[in-house]
């Protein structure tokens, strides 16, 4: 008996965790299609961060229809414009180039000038963006606007501002869903991939900190986040 009940009460969490996870990609997927576009200027921060979305493994190049080049090129439009002095690029990628060198390749190539380009090559996780970017930014930073696509910004946003504790405003990049398939992947699976991402990323979040509780350091507790 005891071992039906087991069965049971473990269906139904699983028939639950199913449930919340089907709402959250509904919601974001109906965040991604219907949310309000930005205002053509966002108002002037310190530094925009411009997320890596990834590259291909066996080119230290984007192509224009990648997720990773439509972020840099939105980047170099909004620092042409005078929205902030820098523009900080953030992403590992593999022994060819980074993601972050590859973005700042495109934004140079559109008139950014080296002056204005920060590289953060090490992050291989929104969390590391955000925690790996922060040392990077001008003396006094106190806002930032955040460059990623419109599905992945409500994510980005809340860890960077937990984070860091600055202003963060989102700014999206190119069209997502009227666009080109992201890295060659279909929207459908982008979607998916942010809706499982959106709770791991709480089950990270409580990790880290139940760790500090236990006396962990940050930088070690960050480096878990891969």
């Amino acid at each position: 008996m005891g071992v039906r009940r087991l069965g049971r009460w473990i269906r139904r969490c699983l028939v639950a965790a199913g449930m919340i996870w089907a709402m959250t990609f509904v919601a974001v997927l109906i965040f991604a299609t219907v949310s309000p576009s930005p205002q053509a200027t966002p108002r002037p921060a310190d530094a925009i961060v411009c997320l890596g979305a990834g590259m291909s493994r066996t080119q230290g190049w984007l192509a224009p229809d990648s997720a990773s080049y439509r972020r840099a090129a939105t980047c170099a439009r909004l620092q042409a414009s005078g929205v902030a002095p820098v523009i900080i690029f953030t992403g590992a990628g593999h022994e060819i180039s980074s993601a972050a060198a590859a973005m700042a390749r495109v934004a140079s190539a559109q008139g950014v000038p080296d002056s204005a380009i920060v590289l953060e090559e090490e992050a291989n996780s929104t969390i590391q963006n955000a925690a790996f970017s922060v040392p990077r930014l001008p003396d006094g930073a106190a806002r930032i606007i955040v460059v990623s696509d419109r599905f992945h910004l409500p994510r980005s946003v809340t860890i960077f501002r937990m984070l860091t504790g600055l202003q963060v405003e989102p700014f999206p990049a190119d069209p997502f869903i009227d666009g080109p398939d992201l890295g060659g992947r279909t929207k459908l699976r982008w979607i998916t991939r942010e809706a499982s991402a959106i709770w791991l990323n709480v089950a990270r979040g409580a990790t880290y900190v139940v760790a500090g509780w236990l006396g962990v350091d940050a930088q070690t507790r960050i480096g878990w986040f891969n």
